[in-house]
């Protein structure tokens, strides 16, 4: 395995002072990593902000791949709950046939979190909460959560986060609209 001397997402989170525009780079790049992913035939299964490192180049290296499982009909039946609860798509949660597409609800969630500083769904540290809500209720609006956020970006976000895989974009389809969207809000504030 390649040695990243680096840090994970989580770390640069709490720990470095990075604006909009900084996170953007970093969550494009990774989304790229998983749109890479998916291209050459397989599922994650647990993105979390601790598999996702950043070198000290602010390059991103997707770690992690003892889930990784390929991305064929035989391994879409219901199965084992994958990944780390706070990042976990509702139709795993549900015990449902998955695909790609809860890659791109667990990315989502933790671009929302990168993000805004919170989850879209928050759960009190209650994982039974946490799993009724992801399964009965929206997540968190990103534009309630970070007013800063462009509307763009919100509106990503949401239909990234949809509880319905189907209503959720590709993975190559995020990484392209991350990269296109403005990361704030415009403001009517004149700024000297």
């Amino acid at each position: 395995m390649e040695y990243v001397d680096g840090v994970s997402l989580e770390y640069v989170r709490g720990a470095i002072k990075l604006g909009l525009r900084g996170k953007m780079k970093l969550l494009v790049q990774a989304a790229e990593g998983f749109a890479g992913i998916h291209a050459a035939g397989f599922v994650h299964h647990d993105i979390n902000p601790r598999n996702i490192l950043i070198n000290k180049k602010n390059q991103v290296k997707i770690i992690d791949f003892g889930l990784a499982v390929p991305n064929t009909p035989a391994f879409h039946k219901p199965g084992n709950r994958t990944g780390a609860l706070p990042y976990m798509a509702p139709e795993v949660i549900r015990r449902e046939p998955t695909d790609e597409r809860l890659d791109v609800f667990a990315f989502a969630a933790v671009a929302f979190e990168f993000l805004t500083g919170r989850l879209p769904f928050e759960g009190g540290g209650d994982s039974m909460a946490m799993m009724l809500q992801r399964i009965n209720k929206d997540p968190l609006d990103p534009a309630q959560a970070n007013p800063k956020l462009s509307d763009e970006l919100c509106a990503l976000l949401r239909r990234a986060l949809a509880r319905r895989k189907e209503d959720r974009p590709s993975m190559a389809e995020l990484a392209r609209r991350l990269a296109e969207v403005p990361p704030r809000r415009e403001t009517d504030e004149v700024i000297p």
